[in-house]
């Protein structure tokens, strides 16, 4: 397994937003709000790529959904408007759809210890519309929620030692199933399985004793319960995801010592019975490890998470790819670098349906000081394009030329070059990088057609990464470019 680190420096520029600024680095977009961000998860409406969070300025307003626009930069930032003092958004798939209306459901925090659920309509470009309380128990917490394609909404919630899913379409509650745990419990995941609801998360956790355990549950369409399993592989497991493989449940969880920074991550896959089959550790040991999602497409499983680094004693981002027997194909790191010490850590990712990579994290650092970014990755998992060139023991590497761009002359000895692009291509951003990732030429505002001069260069191997809309899809294409001293 080859490990590639890769350091994000601010080079480009800056965009200004209302108490908010994002700066672009190649496909990374970085939030400052200085009072603190936390993004949940992605969310897709009217093919607009949002995510949904607790999102600060520094005048405590909050705004609990960033959309995204096709180059990746923030838009329709909207204040949330309401009585409620302080609104944690739950986690979600997407957002759920009532009289042409667009909501998603909070905790509402009026007084210390005491939580309402809300639901919070928004019209399609994020302003509220009104908010109504749906619980009518203090002490309930909305964990997640997850829209089914029929509208009808999955809530997954927890009281202080049990928890409960409950079936809502539009404003009826379907049914309630509350557990009879009692011990403190903690639930992430909502997984449906066709009909049936599979939820996990971790089980036992009390500050007076050591260890908390995993626990996964399977629900039928009714709300009735299959089965269970609490698993202890460790000390103090933090679950992290689940989804379907290899008709199993795949989990991936970390787990070290209790209120310690050491920890180590795990996979493991559980039969559609309930029964634990294996689990396997990943990586080597390190200070601190956390799991938290876990996505899939043809090349593998991909695994995000954060992994406390020994060397600089910098907390990065970190990417693994799997093949199908749970081997790992390549791994990528990736943390903020701007002369401070900060956390990275990727907390949701999507993988697009030409395999790129989109991924959304937070940056701490220190008390109140979290940040939000955002990465468009290659389908390799480079943000430089090339990276992957290591990798070629692992994963075969092809540079067939792109259907939509042709570069020519390749080779060049002149660093002359004309690129054949499609007409209809608009907002065209074009880079030039070294075999080291450095850039060497950058154009923001490229024609096709126009001939580019390169600066003087060495002889070698470069890589010019293209990216442009086209029907209004945002593409991301990559050539290698040869200089010959002929």
């Amino acid at each position: 397994m080859i490990k590639i680190k890769i350091i994000l420096a601010l080079i480009l520029g800056v965009l200004c937003t209302p108490n908010l600024f994002a700066q672009y680095i190649n496909k990374a977009i970085y939030f400052d709000t200085i009072s603190g961000e936390l993004p949940y998860s992605f969310f897709t409406q009217d093919n607009k790529l949002g995510v949904i969070g607790l999102m600060q300025d520094t005048t405590k307003n909050i705004y609990p959904i960033i959309y995204f626009d096709s180059l990746g930069y923030p838009t329709n930032l909207k204040k949330y408007k309401s009585k409620c003092p302080t609104v944690y958004p739950t986690s979600t798939n997407q957002l759920g759809q009532q009289n042409g209306q667009y909501y998603f459901l909070a905790n509402c925090n009026p007084s210390f210890n005491k939580f309402e659920i809300y639901k919070i309509l928004i019209d399609s470009l994020g302003d509220t519309v009104s908010t109504y309380r749906i619980n009518n128990n203090d002490t309930s917490l909305a964990l997640r929620t997850h829209f089914l394609p029929n509208g009808q909404m999955i809530l997954l919630g927890q009281n202080p030692s049990e928890y409960f899913v409950q079936k809502w379409d539009g404003d009826s509650l379907l049914w309630t199933y509350q557990s009879d745990v009692n011990s403190p419990i903690i639930l992430h995941n909502i997984l449906m399985d066709g009909d049936d609801i599979v939820v996990s998360g971790r089980i036992g956790i009390n500050n007076n004793s050591p260890g908390s355990d995993l626990y996964i549950a399977k629900l039928s369409v009714n709300g009735s319960i299959l089965w269970d399993l609490v698993k202890d592989i460790g000390e103090s497991e933090l679950m992290g995801d689940l989804i379907i493989f290899n008709n199993k449940y795949l989990v991936s969880c970390s787990s070290g010592k209790w209120l310690s920074d050491k920890s180590d991550i795990f996979m493991g896959l559980i039969s559609k019975d309930g029964n634990w089959e294996s689990s396997k550790k990943i990586g080597t040991a390190a200070r601190y490890r956390r799991a938290y999602k876990l996505a899939q497409n043809n090349r593998g499983v991909y695994f995000f998470g954060g992994e406390h680094n020994l060397e600089d004693n910098n907390i990065r981002g970190l990417i693994y790819l799997f093949d199908n027997d749970l081997n790992v194909k390549w791994s990528r790191e990736y943390y903020y670098a701007d002369n401070t010490k900060k956390t990275s850590i990727f907390w949701d990712a999507r993988i697009e349906p030409d395999s790129t990579i989109k991924t959304i994290g937070v940056l701490y650092n220190g008390p109140g000081g979290q940040d939000l970014w955002y990465l468009h990755l290659d389908k390799h998992g480079c943000l430089t394009p090339g990276c992957e060139v290591n990798d070629v023991t692992v994963e075969e590497v092809n540079f067939d030329k792109l259907s939509e761009v042709e570069v020519y002359p390749n080779p060049t000895n002149t660093g002359s070059l004309s690129i054949k692009l499609s007409l209809k291509a608009t907002q065209i951003k074009l880079e030039v990088f070294n075999n080291l990732g450095q850039s060497v030429y950058f154009n923001n505002a490229y024609q096709p057609g126009i001939e580019i001069e390169l600066p003087k260069v060495q002889p070698g191997i470069y890589f010019i990464s293209i990216n442009y809309l086209l029907d209004g899809n945002l593409v991301t294409e990559t050539q290698k470019l040869i200089v010959t001293n002929d």
